[in-house]
């Protein structure tokens, strides 16, 4: 079993404009921030899932949180090696589900979170225990909003254990033990000792990211590639072996159509709430291209504060337009030069200006060759 210390999971930096939490907990094995090798993020995901199955029998159904914690929530349900079935939350439309339920996170950049209510009464029904999976949880807080709106809709969860995996978890031991009382138990990879991270980042000078600038080199090759092969869509639920079946399709896919070369460095890039199969692509480019260096990385809804303070997270990071809604402002930080960038989204179509803005802002760390796969997941 690997051991994680705050030394590797833990990296502290400043929001930007959320004045309910300055502090964010950067967790640079997770590849959402900060870019990962692919096999180090999965080895940890994988981690948890392990302790879950250690510590529980029986068939769960997994809910993970978006969008940070929809890849760790898929590899822990793909460890368990049951049925599982594996639903996430989110933030997105979806005009073909016909109940949600809406729950609060009140700590985070966009508080309002939904999960998928449709035959959720059966599925819990045949369910042995529910498993929520998050990155880290502060108070519980979100946890008991969920499980109190879940329980709520469908009665039949009120007969359910809850556990609650986590990458780290700062529920102070006092206090974990009144979970206890809701059928509320944990498990973790890293509890840290209390600190006072809201002191931390309280003197930290921060920008935000801006939008990428024209910085005089010319953008390089872009092909965009609309997929053949799709995905179910797990905000929907899905059993986490058929999609397992159906990540390594549509990665066959992409390797089919790529062009990447020996010894060339590669980013594959997740967008928002879709990381687990990006992440899957970039373990298996990294398999078949040793030894050239594969990250993976994913946009995110978070303003996070850039600073070049020694020892800070975020160095640098590009405010751009979603890949799902010209509305809508992602980030992306901690730019570095690759020869070949892969964005691989379920985005059903082009956001023009989120693909300019995205092909401007790696020219400017001289990243020669972008290509865009969409179109991953059934609508």
């Amino acid at each position: 079993m690997s051991q994680y210390t705050k030394s590797n999971l833990l990296r502290i930096a400043k929001r930007v404009n959320n004045s309910k939490r300055q502090y964010l907990l950067v967790n640079p094995l997770q590849g959402k921030h900060i870019p990962v090798d692919p096999d180090t993020a999965l080895k940890m995901m994988r981690e948890l899932g392990i302790r879950v199955k250690e510590s529980r029998e029986g068939t769960p159904l997994v809910i993970a949180y978006s969008e940070t914690a929809t890849a760790i929530g898929a590899a822990v349900a793909g460890e368990l090696g049951k049925p599982s079935l594996y639903l996430q939350t989110t933030r997105e439309s979806d005009d073909a589900v016909k109940n949600w339920i809406y729950f609060d996170e009140e700590h985070s950049h966009a508080t309002e979170q939904k999960l998928c209510a449709d035959a959720l009464e059966e599925r819990l029904t045949s369910c042995d225990y529910i498993l929520l999976v998050d990155d880290e949880i502060s108070t519980g807080k979100t946890i008991l909003n969920t499980v109190s709106a879940i329980r709520k809709a469908c009665p039949v969860a009120k007969e359910k254990e809850i556990i609650v995996a986590s990458i780290v978890n700062r529920i102070e031991e006092g206090a974990l033990s009144s979970f206890s009382a809701a059928n509320i138990s944990f498990v973790y990879l890293l509890h840290p000792e209390k600190e006072d991270y809201e002191y931390i980042v309280k003197d930290l000078l921060v920008r935000e990211a801006d939008a990428p600038r024209f910085g005089g080199r010319t953008p390089g090759q872009l092909k965009i590639h609309n997929l053949k092969e799709h995905l179910p869509l797990p905000r929907r639920g899905t059993l986490i072996s058929e999609y397992n079946i159906a990540c390594s399709s549509i990665v066959a896919e992409i390797l089919d159509k790529s062009s990447v070369q020996k010894n060339e460095r590669i980013l594959v890039l997740g967008t928002e709430e879709f990381m687990y199969p990006a992440l899957l692509l970039a373990k298996e480019l990294k398999e078949r291209l040793t030894p050239n260096i594969v990250r993976f990385h994913a946009t995110t809804r978070s303003p996070i504060g850039i600073s070049g303070e020694r020892g800070y997270p975020i160095t640098n990071g590009i405010r751009i337009h979603s890949m799902y809604s010209p509305e809508r402002t992602t980030y992306l930080y901690d730019l570095d030069t690759y020869d070949n960038v892969i964005v691989f989204t379920d985005a059903d179509k082009i956001i023009p200006e989120a693909i300019e803005e995205l092909q401007r802002g790696l020219s400017n760390w001289n990243c020669t060759k972008v290509v865009v796969y969409y179109g991953a997941s059934y609508v």
